[in-house]
């Protein structure tokens, strides 16, 4: 079996535990005790670092489609960039948020809006490429 396809596989089950832990850590800070939003953090944490990795796999395994905006932004690829720059923004304000406390902050509130907007274009991005069989 091919690794990209292996890779493929792998890939929606790790976005959706990113996005489930996403939202429960979001949930807990609205009145769960510390211990509980503690847990869902590292949850999030370990996740999401997971989820950036399989990431950086996929896109690297598609850098060609990447090379491929010198040329400009086809009418089909207009969702994969998008998703690519939200993902960016998603990724960095995370990776930013480990090194402060980000509980109630402001770059805690664009991250998790950031990243409501990332579940949406990925599951649009998914479905557009998953081929219906009967």
């Amino acid at each position: 079996m091919k690794a990209s396809y292996r890779l493929q596989r792998w890939l929606p089950l790790i976005f959706a535990m990113s996005g489930i832990t996403g939202i429960g850590f979001h949930i807990a800070g609205h009145g769960a005790g510390v211990a509980e939003w503690h847990v869902r953090a590292i949850l999030h944490t370990i996740a999401s670092l997971l989820f950036l990795v399989v990431v950086i796999l996929h896109v690297k395994s598609r850098w060609a489609w990447y090379k491929s905006f010198r040329k400009g932004i086809g009418k089909k690829s207009r969702l994969t960039f998008l998703l690519s720059l939200v993902f960016l923004f998603v990724a960095f304000s995370g990776i930013a948020l480990l090194g402060i406390y980000g509980a109630n902050s402001e770059l805690g509130l664009w991250h998790y809006k950031a990243g409501i907007a990332l579940l949406v274009l990925s599951v649009l991005h998914i479905a557009k490429r998953y081929r219906w069989k009967r």
